[in-house]
């Protein structure tokens, strides 16, 4: 895609001439932009080599957690196939590849022509005729957990390794693995009557339910219930249990259920007849005639959601419209620390823009990447809430890029074959992400110092 602005000449300094050289030397085929002292170091280990009797484009990364493991999907005639520690294996993956938590297994959903599909873990493939694996995950322990759809009965596996357990229902549900893989939940149809699955208690108290949603820490868990023709928000925190007051419906819009990241705040859309409501901590924002996309900010101070009213849709930061200037139809948000910068990504075919805007709420600024966003990735924000990062994307698909922009507005565009989701350190200094350049896939490490 071509940019939306026309971006600054090279600059000649020495230090700005030095990193270029060691972009350079990564194989960025493309072009970065204002060096400055924003990134005042690069450096990069090599995972893996990609073969050459490999197809050259990779589909996709995974990096185990603890960073010793590397997996890559290429693609072949009949469909792609997983490459993990240089080995190729044989099944057609269909579905994400995953590490468990603690690095040691490894699964992915495979195709198996006209039979249905099957689940792969540690190389060794289960197979389910005519059915569909749906939502797989891992546990902290390194059980494998799934389901089938589309087909009777629905199944939920838990699959250790060494031995294997299945729960049969009429019907199966999303399956939901809490942030820090220690809790699985899940809808179910049993004897006629949806249920809630958490864990292994069946909660049976209610009409109808929806699919949970967990804290981070996984100590609180959110679902949709029905009772006597009304709709509830309930939110269980060991033995204790909160109902919201009654709706028509709950959870209308998209992500319309999210807890802060410290998991002591909630957001969630009530539908009354009124139109939709949003709801922060079980006190209502505001009636509107749709709400989606509630966000907060990392420390849970801030929320920012988009909100339809008169057929006008606008953007709200902690409950005020927030001036915006475009059509916000966008895929994804994200909110700084402090609530002062925006992101929002716009989707090619979502709206006649396609990129990513920054908007400072503070003087309405806007700042436009035209790169849009890879599969609608949020843009991640360092800890203090200076740098924004992003993956994104060219239209022919041929190049990916890691955009890191500073509210000094300087900003930096770097090109590869393919790249991870950046994520930053804790302290807020260094930038991550894996990339693949010249048939070597490379973990990238950028020190970062705002002046």
């Amino acid at each position: 895609m071509r940019l939306l602005w026309s971006p600054p000449r090279f600059l000649r300094k020495p230090a700005v001439i030095a990193l270029s050289l060691s972009a350079l030397v990564l194989g960025v085929g493309g072009a970065v932009y204002n060096l400055l002292p924003l990134v005042t170091g690069v450096s990069r280990t090599k995972l893996a080599s990609i073969p050459p009797d490999f197809a050259f484009s990779v589909t996709s990364i995974t990096v185990s957690p603890d960073g010793t493991r590397v997996a890559y999907l290429v693609p072949s005639g009949e469909g792609a196939h997983a490459v993990v520690d240089g080995s190729k294996e044989s099944p057609v993956v269909d579905g994400p590849f995953l590490f468990s938590p603690d690095n040691r297994h490894y699964a992915y959903r495979s195709r198996v022509l006209d039979r249905g599909q099957a689940m792969v873990r540690d190389r060794v493939e289960t197979r389910y005729n005519n059915l569909v694996v749906g939502d797989y995950g891992f546990t902290r322990n390194g059980t494998l957990v799934y389901r089938t759809e589309l087909g009777a009965p629905g199944i939920v596996v838990l699959d250790s390794g060494d031995s294997r357990e299945e729960r049969k229902y009429e019907w199966v549900g999303s399956l939901v693995v809490d942030p820090r893989h220690d809790r699985i939940g899940y809808v179910a149809r049993k004897a006629g009557k949806r249920i809630l699955v958490l864990d292994r208690e069946e909660i049976t108290t209610y009409d109808d339910v929806g699919t949970p949603v967990f804290s981070a820490d996984g100590t609180i868990v959110a679902f949709p219930a029905a009772k006597e023709g009304a709709w509830f928000l309930v939110t269980r925190s060991g033995a204790s249990e909160t109902t919201s007051k009654p709706y028509a419906a709950i959870g209308a819009g998209v992500g319309s259920i999210t807890f802060s990241s410290h998991g002591q705040r909630i957001a969630y859309v009530g539908k009354t007849n009124d139109g939709e409501e949003i709801v922060v901590d079980h006190e209502k924002y505001g009636t509107y005639d749709s709400v989606s996309s509630p966000t907060f900010s990392p420390d849970g101070s801030h929320l920012a959601y988009l909100a339809t009213l008169a057929g006008r849709t606008a953007l709200y930061l902690d409950g005020v419209s927030v001036p915006l200037g475009i059509t916000p139809a966008l895929s994804s948000l994200a909110l700084s620390r402090d609530g002062s910068l925006l992101t929002l990504a716009f989707g090619a075919g979502v709206s006649t823009l396609s990129g990513v805007v920054v908007l400072d709420t503070r003087t309405s600024t806007k700042t436009v990447f035209d790169s849009a966003p890879e599969n609608d990735e949020p843009a991640v924000f360092s800890p203090d809430g200076h740098v924004m990062a992003y993956r994104g994307v060219t239209q022919d698909r041929q190049k990916y890029s890691v955009t890191i922009w500073p509210s000094s507005k300087r900003r930096r565009v770097t090109y590869y074959d393919f790249v991870t989701k950046p994520t930053f350190s804790p302290d807020g200094k260094f930038i991550s992400y894996v990339a693949v350049s010249q048939r070597t896939i490379w973990r990238i490490r950028e020190r970062i110092r705002i002046e």
